[in-house]
């Protein structure tokens, strides 16, 4: 079974945003989010892994990335 999609549709306004406002790690963790077919049951820890970060690093940019998508300023 493929974990991912064969491609991956994303919002390039939505995808600058995160980018420039969160940063390069919370970009990351959104397309891999975009890119999987099943986000049921996925981890930080298991985010992390497949981006090549530590966790803390993960855990800060899905903090970072939320934010972003819920229209949230720092």
């Amino acid at each position: 079974m493929e974990r991912f999609t064969s491609t991956a549709l994303i919002d390039t306004e939505q995808a600058y945003e995160v980018l420039t406002t969160a940063g390069p790690e919370a970009f990351a963790i959104y397309f891999l989010l975009e890119a999987l077919k099943d986000r049921k049951g996925i981890t930080v820890e298991a985010l992390a892994q497949l981006c090549h970060i530590p966790v803390a690093v993960a855990e800060r940019a899905c903090y970072r990335l939320g934010l972003v998508q819920l229209g949230i300023e720092q």
